[in-house]
């Protein structure tokens, strides 16, 4: 099973790929298309998901590809950043972006599955993050402890967009700087206005001359839904790792033993145990 997002309204377009060969009948209202060719079975849905038997070859690939090449909007190379553990009471926040430095490999990306990690069953996390981690990326994890240690009920959107200034940098540092590349920034919003504000002038005034673009369901893009897909992978990673290493299945941890836990600095945000119990809205 192989499974590309696209945005619905490319649906239309994208269905002619497949004139060529056999169209079946839909079975439900939410399916746009069905396709088969051989042993490859193709399902369409109108949410923009792209579900096949098994990862197109040969030239039913390239079609697909030169697709995805001739929809990307933009010129230049293009950074996304995400984050993961946000709203989560276990584990760290991770943040993570990532530089994709032409068309194709934008499009190469969204072939290989870039889409929201929310979307994505946690082999299928596992083995897209493989990809994405031989792009170029940054990543900035901060622990429970760390987080405890530093937030202390002020602004949780001025502690990501640290993270999220530090990931990108270290990329601009290291690549655009030399290159003279034009590039544009896209972050998946996490803030109201005035943080978006803040965010993008600090980012341009150590980097002046990108373009930055701040916005809702920044997964659409294939650098932020690479981004997302390494911060949650990683996120899951010191989850795993954490219970490895001291024995303790945490996931499974109701939160009322969380909270008298002798150990809970280590595993959970603190101040997310208060919110919970003041009946706030962080067990996102």
């Amino acid at each position: 099973m192989h499974t590309i997002a696209l945005p619905p309204e490319h649906l239309p377009e994208f269905t002619q790929l497949f004139q060529a060969i056999s169209c079946l009948k839909t079975t439900n209202e939410y399916e746009f298309g069905r396709y088969k060719a051989g042993d490859l079975h193709v399902v369409i849905y109108n949410s923009g998901k792209v579900v096949f038997s098994h990862k197109p070859r040969g030239q039913l690939r390239d079609k697909i590809i030169e697709f995805l090449i001739s929809h990307d909007e933009f010129d230049g190379y293009v950074i996304g950043s995400d984050e993961a553990g946000k709203g989560e009471l276990l584990g760290p926040i991770v943040v993570a972006a990532v530089l994709l430095r032409t068309r194709e490999e934008r499009a190469l990306a969204r072939f290989e599955g870039a889409m929201d990690s929310k979307e994505l069953s946690k082999a299928q996390l596992g083995e897209i993050s493989k990809f994405a981690r031989k792009c170029k990326h940054a990543i900035r994890v901060l622990s429970p402890q760390d987080f405890n240690a530093q937030f202390r009920g002020g602004n949780l959107n001025d502690l990501l967009a640290g993270m999220h200034i530090s990931a990108i940098s270290r990329i601009l540092e290291d690549t655009i700087s030399e290159s003279g590349e034009k590039c544009t920034i896209i972050i998946d919003k996490f803030g109201g206005r005035k943080n978006d504000v803040g965010l993008e002038n600090e980012l341009k005034r150590v980097h002046p001359g990108i373009d930055i673009i701040i916005t809702t369901r920044g997964e659409r893009f294939e650098p932020v839904a690479m981004a997302s897909i390494i911060a949650k992978s990683e996120y899951e990673k010191w989850l795993d790792s954490y219970e490895a290493q001291e024995g303790l299945g945490i996931r499974k941890l109701a939160k009322d033993k969380i909270a008298v836990h002798k150990k809970r600095n280590e595993f959970c945000k603190v101040s997310y145990l208060n919110a919970h119990k003041r009946g706030g809205v962080l067990d996102a």
